[in-house]
């Protein structure tokens, strides 16, 4: 299913630009339990969403659409809400999140298709990379803190058998997978590119030539 542009019709237009949606954070969420596709014309305002977002924000508009997931329903997404949230450093250049888990829960737990399998409690913590936590970028903090969920209910590594799952996410534009495919996704490139101006500078105001960071 794809918002079409009657479908935009009917929402709230946004300085008077038909290709953007005003949505609230449960709009938004419902639209992906009905597995909705936006187009990558189409920009999503948040109109309840202002200033810094929150990590329990994102989380509370991921787990919600992952409980509606038919291919996930045997396991324990509703234990997500207990695994803890935090943020990358600053200066991170690579992780736009990371699954952290208890050192004592492995060799014990595996990952699919092994068992006993990984759980969210054997998560310590997950952390996302503060630059996607804006109004502008919400939609790829909430399909990144939905790739680390996946690893936290114990699908490592990022075999076919994962990226599947994660294709799972109706938000395509924003969602990450293969890279020859995420190349595709205007929504998540745009981000990679404004994360890439910040990190420019952050690392040029600490005397370090660009030409040196980012080669690592």
């Amino acid at each position: 299913m794809t918002i079409k542009e009657e479908d935009i019709a009917h929402l709230k237009e946004v300085d008077g630009d038909k290709t953007a949606i005003s949505l609230t954070k449960e709009e938004f969420v419902n639209r992906m339990k009905e597995g909705v596709k936006i187009p990558s014309h189409v920009q999503i305002i948040f109109s309840d969403v202002e200033g810094s977002v929150t990590l329990e924000a994102v989380r509370d508009m991921v787990i919600p659409v992952m409980e509606d997931m038919e291919e996930l329903s045997d396991l324990p997404v509703s234990d997500l809400y207990d695994v803890p949230l935090g943020l990358l450093r600053k200066d991170n250049l690579r992780c736009l999140g990371k699954c952290r888990f208890h050192r004592e829960s492995f060799p014990e737990r595996k990952y699919w298709p092994e068992e006993p399998r990984i759980e969210p409690k054997d998560v310590r913590r997950i952390d996302l990379c503060r630059t996607m936590l804006t109004p502008e970028w919400i939609r790829v903090a909430i399909s990144v803190l939905f790739h680390e969920y996946l690893h936290a209910l114990g699908f490592g590594g990022h075999n076919p058998m994962f990226r599947s799952l994660e294709a799972l996410w109706p938000d395509e534009d924003a969602n990450g997978g293969y890279p020859r495919k995420i190349r595709s996704h205007e929504h998540r490139m745009a981000f990679s590119e404004a994360r890439r101006e910040t990190l420019r500078w952050l690392w040029d105001s600490q005397g370090i030539p660009f030409s040196v960071w980012k080669k690592t």
